[in-house]
């Protein structure tokens, strides 16, 4: 088998795992017979191969991150970020690295952050944790038996603060009942039924691990 792209070393370790267990073998071995499964002559030249591929990504990262900087036009500095910022492969750290050029300028960062997907990250991170009722602004205190149905974020604002991206802004938070009526003919089904609108404030910190943490949190009607 030939070997394409490097895999995750977790992937690695968990085949040699299988194969320990399949053919009792010795732990090295099973990682040397993991890694030939793999294209691999043995797990030393994976684990060689897998720095190397490291150490270019890095080298990679730094010319994006130079080029980015060097540009003086702020349109074409912006154009080269975003590919970047889009990737699925681009990690949040590199992320993170990339919106630190965009840092003094609050309408180039917003231009980068809405061109992620960074407000994305934040708008199913606060969804959740309304329906998880672990935020809070707690929904009960509003309309009780109801849950969280959908939201829309707008008003935003990024600031790099070290390592973390600082986000605040506003919600419009769509809620709906929990329940359901068995009897169709019931009279306030209608008006039990009715979706509604609540609005409210956040404040939120994203570090480099990608964890959020809410600072701040207001609900109203």
């Amino acid at each position: 088998m030939m070997k394409e792209s490097i895999v995750l070393l977790s992937f690695l370790k968990q085949r040699a795992r299988q194969l320990k267990k399949e053919k009792s073998l010795r732990s090295s071995q099973a990682l040397d017979e993991a890694a030939r499964e793999l294209g691999y002559s043995n797990y030393r030249n994976y684990l060689n191969v897998l720095e190397s591929t490291r150490k270019q990504e890095k080298s990679s990262m730094d010319l994006l991150l130079e080029k980015i900087s060097s540009e003086n036009d702020m349109s074409k500095k912006i154009d080269l970020a975003i590919p970047f910022v889009q990737s699925p492969e681009t990690s949040f750290h590199e992320i993170l690295d990339i919106l630190k050029i965009f840092q003094h300028s609050e309408k180039d960062m917003r231009a980068v952050c809405e061109k992620s997907n960074v407000k994305n990250e934040i708008k199913q991170y606060l969804l959740n944790d309304f329906l998880t009722g672990e935020t809070e602004a707690d929904i009960s205190g509003f309309y009780e038996n109801y849950i969280a149905k959908d939201i829309s974020l707008s008003e935003l604002s990024y600031q790099i603060n070290g390592d973390m991206i600082c986000v605040d802004g506003q919600y419009d938070l769509t809620i709906k009942s929990e329940f359901e009526f068995e009897d169709e003919n019931y009279e306030e089904k209608e008006s039990y039924f009715e979706n509604y609108l609540l609005t409210g404030t956040f404040e939120i910190t994203i570090d480099k691990n990608k964890k959020i943490t809410v600072v701040d949190q207001t609900i109203g009607t």
